[in-house]
């Protein structure tokens, strides 16, 4: 389950689709609420403070009826075919704390390679799951749609490979974490949680938790089911986070390597790439920078951030790492560069002529990395440039793999909210604290 940061080194750069085996997920469902949870056998679990037992409520359908899509099952050569998910919810809850206390929720959203169960024997369950229960919290852990996973899966003519799957869409994806905050919301008297007291929690691809943070989708008043409850959160904490896919909002972030003609190298999941057909009517454009700037003042929650990597910055605030070819597997290479950025021809599949990543003691990896932390500094800048930037914190050289240092952090990060404190980080297993950059001469 969490077999690393995202069960894997390679599934660094690639967040549009699960990583799964389709026997594990194919047909996953969902369950209606019932009017009263069922009972359950507790779960003792030995925490730091002493042991505890909790119960889980497995596979509810969140947001109305059952709603399954199909993504893509990837494998290093993209030919695992495309498998079946469901957008439902996992509930656990202290067994000592009764439904009819209202508790904090902290609301989980997990990265590739991963679903919404957390596994009792994964570094996430001790480093997550645990110590949101001994806090005395409730977690939700969700299955839900990717920002990039309303792509249509179609490159144009001269861009396919014979044995990929068949193209697939999927339904509007961006907003499931938080319909299901308004779902939770609405029947917080059967879960025993405070509507009040909600956190977003997510992981690389979970990480469109921040997104959804911004999102402040109001209630609804001519409804009385779940749509009558905002989206409005408490804090947003968010591991290897993206924060934008518009390709158009790459450029400030990252200093690009070029082709052997000096075209810019563009990544094909980014939105407006040219070899990617994209349903603008179905996909919600996804940068929480873009929401960041552009949201009411006073809806920018609290957001704390973590990366593995260190800031490697140019003096204007951009990455000093261009794009790099970082695997020698030959497949992914001509999946992930176009050399010429024109969508009529083919790319070049000879990965002599892309960029290849020096090793990784020669000083800072030279990679176009969708856990870059320079993703951080650009939405830190949107904060600042609003005024707000003691809202936001981060936590950078975390450490590769160390699932801990991640989430170290994340019950200090939820008290200080609830308290109305500032949080201010310590940065555990040796990590580095981000400062705010300063704000910019750009309108707010």
């Amino acid at each position: 389950m969490s077999r690393s940061w995202q069960a894997g080194a390679w599934l660094r750069g690639v967040v549009l689709v699960l990583c799964l085996p389709l026997a594990a997920r194919a047909g996953a469902s969902c369950d209606p609420l019932p009017a009263q949870l069922p009972a359950v056998p507790p779960v003792l679990v030995h925490g730091s403070r002493g042991d505890f037992a909790y119960f889980k409520w497995d596979d509810y359908c969140y947001g109305g009826p059952a709603l399954s899509w199909t993504e893509w099952a990837e494998g290093n050569d993209w030919d695992a075919g495309t498998q079946t998910l469901t957008r439902r919810l996992d509930y656990y809850r202290r067994a000592d704390i009764p439904l009819g206390e209202s508790t904090p929720l902290v609301l989980y959203a997990h990265p590739n390679g991963q679903n919404e169960e957390i596994a009792a024997d994964s570094t996430l369950y001790n480093a997550l799951l645990v110590k949101v229960l001994e806090a005395g919290y409730a977690l939700a852990s969700l299955e839900s749609r990717h920002p990039l996973s309303s792509f249509i899966v179609k490159r144009p003519p001269g861009h396919d490979k014979p044995d990929w799957p068949a193209p697939t869409t999927a339904a509007l994806p961006s907003n499931d974490i938080a319909t299901a905050v308004r779902w939770l919301k609405f029947y917080r008297r059967t879960f025993g949680i405070d509507a009040g007291k909600i956190f977003l929690v997510g992981q690389s691809r979970g990480s469109a938790a921040l997104l959804n943070a911004l999102l402040n989708e109001p209630a609804q008043n001519e409804f009385t089911d779940w749509r009558s409850r905002s989206s409005s959160v408490r804090g947003a904490y968010v591991v290897q986070a993206q924060t934008t896919y518009l390709e158009a909002e790459i450029g400030p972030v990252f200093v690009k390597g070029t082709g052997p003609d000096g075209e810019p190298y563009r990544y094909w999941y980014h939105q407006d790439a040219p070899d990617v057909i994209i349903d603008l009517a179905r996909n919600i454009p996804g940068s929480a920078v873009q929401l960041a700037r552009n949201a009411a003042l006073d809806t920018l929650v609290p957001v704390h951030m973590a990366y593995e990597q260190p800031l490697a910055l140019e003096p204007d605030g951009r990455s000093i790492q261009p794009q790099c070819y970082e695997s020698s597997n030959r497949n992914r290479a001509y999946q992930e560069f176009d050399d010429d950025n024109d969508a009529s021809t083919p790319p070049v599949y000879d990965i002599d002529q892309l960029p290849k990543c020096p090793p990784a003691g020669d000083g800072p990896r030279p990679m176009f990395d969708l856990h870059d932390p320079n993703y951080s500094q650009y939405f830190a800048q949107a904060y600042a440039d609003r005024g707000v930037p003691q809202r936001i914190t981060r936590c950078v050289d975390v450490g590769k793999d160390n699932v801990e240092a991640a989430y170290a952090e994340l019950v200090p990060f939820v008290r200080a909210v609830l308290d109305q404190r500032v949080f201010t980080t310590t940065c555990p297993a040796g990590g580095t604290p981000a400062p705010a950059p300063p704000p910019t001469r750009r309108k707010p």
